[in-house]
């Protein structure tokens, strides 16, 4: 891909300094680091990393990256050359081990990397010493400060999860507050889920039935939400969303995002009041000190849309599960499953999973060829050849990886 910069060489590792430079203005300091690596490494895939052997291999081992990042790669210029010889081998690798468990994604890990820097430097020079800049600045998101929590044993966090209590009873916080920042794909979920079909469409093994299935329970269940949050009191902790949804849920509602921000931080406050009234010298270790159950129950709420979502997944799999019998084909009246949920059932079923892996070995090899032939037509020798829908196989790729993707839209 031509470019005016200069290519670098890996993945930049952005300078960090000590917590009163990271602690010079408003915001998450974890989220502003976090979010410039992101764009760093993500802008490096593409100039140059796509080219890595290492990176190849991550990328491969994780069968592609996750939707958030898949969707990010889809939307830089210049994706379709680069996604195009990318995929083709993520599929073939993907189908030569189609029984071994994915890697994480390395994005997501790279990401994640960043922003433990920064906490790792605010647990050892801010928590323990000055907390002035910490609390006049507002410090970390509540997500960066569960993942704290989760991180350390032995600093104190009480205080600021009592100071974090105070923003979130006292004032309206923030969505940048309660789910962190950026988010660049709530835009992009939007309007995947407004273009759901209102059925998955039938005998093409491009369109995952689970993936599908698991969309709709979504919407419904967002939309059901959003609705009831404006209008009963917050039960904990089953009404505490995760970081996207609570994007999503703050976008989706017609009346005011500031009814969805007000019941989430009661829903938070509640679940942070009942972590600090445990009594520590009860449990065996000094005050101030988070116990280990109390960190679990921190760093893991469980968001009612997320797993409205898997279940609807998962029951979808079941059932095409109990279909697929010994002896039979696919049936006709069925769609396919991507990859992810492929492994879903060959983990539920050995007998079921052989039977869907057959039909997506053939789509599979379909979806190579079509990248071979994308990749020849991009040559200069064939410039002016025309077009067909092999040029459209790389996003078709990423939704047949995992159809989360594309929000279990049809590819």
């Amino acid at each position: 891909m031509p470019t005016a910069a200069p290519v670098p060489r890996g993945p930049s590792l952005l300078l960090l300094g000590s917590a009163a430079g990271l602690l010079d203005r408003p915001g998450c300091p974890a989220c502003r680091y976090a979010a410039e690596a992101s764009d760093a490494y993500l802008t490096w895939f593409a100039l140059d990393g796509h080219y890595d052997a290492d990176v190849l291999s991550l990328v491969c081992a994780s069968r592609g990256m996750c939707p958030l990042h898949s969707r990010r790669l889809l939307s830089q210029p210049g994706a379709a050359t680069r996604l195009t010889s990318v995929y083709r081998y993520v599929i073939e690798v993907a189908m030569r081990d189609l029984c071994a468990r994915p890697a994480r994604c390395p994005a997501c890990e790279h990401d994640e990397a960043a922003a433990d820097r920064v906490i790792d430097i605010l647990l050892e020079d801010v928590m323990a010493e000055d907390r002035t800049a910490y609390e006049q600045h507002g410090g970390l998101c509540l997500p960066h400060l569960r993942r704290a929590a989760s991180r350390s044993r032995a600093a104190d966090l009480r205080w600021a999860l009592r100071f974090m209590t105070k923003r979130l009873t006292r004032e309206l916080p923030s969505l940048e507050l309660l789910a962190g920042w950026p988010d660049h794909d709530a835009a992009s979920r939007a309007a995947l889920r407004a273009g759901l079909p209102a059925r998955p469409t039938q005998n093409e093994p491009r369109t995952c039935s689970a993936c599908w299935a698991a969309a709709i329970a979504e919407r419904e269940k967002l939309s059901g939400t959003c609705s009831a949050g404006g209008r009963t009191p917050p039960s904990f902790p089953v009404d505490c969303l995760c970081e996207r949804h609570l994007y999503d849920a703050a976008a989706a509602v017609d009346y005011s995002a500031s009814v969805v921000l007000s019941w989430q931080a009661a829903c938070h406050a509640a679940r942070l009041n009942q972590i600090l009234d445990t009594h520590p010298r009860r449990l065996g270790i000094s005050v101030g000190r988070l116990s280990a159950r109390s960190r679990r129950a921190l760093a893991s709420p469980d968001c009612p849309i997320c797993q409205r979502r898997d279940a609807a997944g998962s029951h979808e799999v079941r059932r095409l599960q109990a279909r697929l019998r010994p002896g039979r084909m696919w049936p006709g009246d069925e769609s396919g499953l991507c990859v992810r949920h492929l492994n879903t059932l060959q983990a539920l079923d050995a007998q079921a999973g052989r039977l869907a892996a057959d039909r997506v070995s053939e789509y599979a090899s379909q979806l190579v060829d079509e990248l071979a032939a994308a990749f020849d037509m991009q040559t200069w020798a064939r410039r002016g050849d025309p077009k067909g829908a092999e040029m459209t196989a790389w996003r078709r790729a990423a939704a047949f990886l995992d159809g989360a993707v594309l929000g279990g839209c049809p590819a």
